[in-house]
């Protein structure tokens, strides 16, 4: 996996990792090993820190951890990486199984890029991707995505959802929340999590937080971190609702906030299946989210859709939600019936059985 860092990547690999190791031998071998989630890991797996500063330069450290392990399956998160997992089994000559995974509308990542690289690197995926011994997308968007932009046809793609409901979540969920908004039930709460980066496009949530601000009295609260927080606190003052956001950076548990919340929003650009709105759906909070690529319409009904981008049709559907109690109960409803795909013992199952019949 790419360096370790804080975010839904990061939790889902090694959620999964940790579902594996209960039968199986599991190293998580990451480019570089940092981040909060280092403390996190259950102590049988075991961390391989390649130490490189860049998923290019992790090579050599990949090939010889191959040719020494000789692990039965190779799991690789992250395009980038994802093509150097299939290089390194190439150089290695070992018959460990690569399994590539993306989890991303990869396409939307890479087109906001204006780098030659990132432009180049389709052609990279495609040769890499038709040699590896197993395709897996978090989704039925992201397997479409990532066709179109292969040329290579889904039905070489597994979906695999991820293992986002397991039991710690609900357990989490009940623990108190000390943030003074929390105690003030008179007071609607919008809540939003995410890396404080362009993708979440906190921009928009922002300007429909606005909207709802000048029509009622509410609160909202957007948990995590990224090089994005001064641009938003800066936006908050521009639009007076500065006092009305709150930005508490990373916590270790977000799903307290979002069980007590009223409403989850996901305003983002593009995802491959959005963790954060899976997990506010089954603690029960109502959601909306724009209709991005990829993962939200394979979740919530119709309604509970907006445009990308589109302020205003946010902020209506914000207001909605908190003035009907019914609507956020429809949501939750039309939305449960999909979650059963999303518990550990699917996920796992489903990846051994590619493991077990070589993709």
């Amino acid at each position: 996996m790419p360096p370790l860092g804080d975010g839904g990547l990061d939790r889902m690999v090694l959620k999964l990792a940790e579902l594996m190791s209960a039968d199986n031998e599991v190293d998580v071998v990451t480019v570089k090993a940092q981040g909060p989630f280092l403390r996190t890991i259950c102590d049988d797996i075991r961390i391989v820190d390649l130490n490189a500063r860049r998923a290019l330069s992790s090579l050599p450290g990949l090939i010889k951890y191959l040719r020494r392990e000789k692990p039965c399956a190779l799991i690789s998160a992250q395009y980038y990486v994802n093509v150097i997992a299939v290089w390194a089994k190439m150089l290695a000559r070992v018959s460990s199984k690569v399994i590539v995974t993306e989890r991303l509308a990869t396409s939307q990542d890479l087109g906001r890029s204006g780098k030659l690289k990132d432009r180049l690197l389709p052609l990279l995926m495609r040769h890499a991707y038709l040699r590896a011994d197993a395709v897996v997308a978090v989704s039925r968007g992201a397997a479409e995505d990532l066709a179109a932009l292969l040329g290579i046809s889904c039905d070489r793609i597994r979906v695999i959802y991820n293992p986002t409901l397991d039991n710690t979540i609900f357990d989490k969920a009940g623990a108190p929340v000390e943030h003074p908004w929390f105690a003030d039930k008179n007071i609607a709460i919008v809540i939003s999590a995410g890396r404080l980066t362009g993708q979440k496009d906190f921009v928009t949530l922002l300007r429909a937080f606005a909207v709802v601000r000048a029509k009622m009295e509410a609160r909202l609260v957007i948990l995590g971190e990224g090089y994005d927080r001064s641009k938003l606190e800066d936006l908050a003052e521009r639009l007076g609702i500065r006092e009305a956001v709150d930005l508490p950076g990373f916590v270790d548990n977000p799903y307290k906030y979002i069980a007590k919340a009223d409403l989850f929003v996901l305003s983002s650009i593009y995802e491959g299946m959005p963790n954060a709105l899976i997990e506010a759906l089954a603690v029960g909070t109502p959601a909306i989210a724009t209709d991005c690529p990829s993962g939200p319409r394979e979740i919530l009904p119709a309604d509970a859709l907006v445009p990308v981008g589109d302020y205003s049709a946010m902020a209506r559907r914000i207001l909605d939600v908190l003035a009907d109690r019914a609507r956020g109960l429809h949501i939750l409803e039309a939305s449960r019936r999909n979650l059963g795909n999303f518990r550990p013992e699917v996920c796992l199952a489903n990846y051994m059985k590619v493991i077990d019949t070589n993709g």
